[in-house]
């Protein structure tokens, strides 16, 4: 059973910090769309784990470019 990630901007004298933990790259379109209308000035981006390679990520999948 997967669980559930919570993404984080915060916000100060008009920067913004995106922290966005293990969400597939991103590899989903609405998250991709949602880290683009945040227009973070920096971000912690991370991918999906390993272990789901195969399972619960196809191997074959790639990151999406901007």
């Amino acid at each position: 059973m997967l669980g559930w990630v919570i993404m984080a901007t915060i916000e100060h004298e008009g920067e913004r910090f995106m922290f966005a933990p293990d969400i597939q790259g991103p590899m989903s379109k609405h998250t991709f769309e949602l880290i683009l209308d945040t227009k973070p000035n920096l971000i912690m981006l991370g991918g999906p784990p390993f272990y789901l390679a195969g399972s619960r990520v196809d191997k074959k999948s790639k990151l999406m470019k901007v």
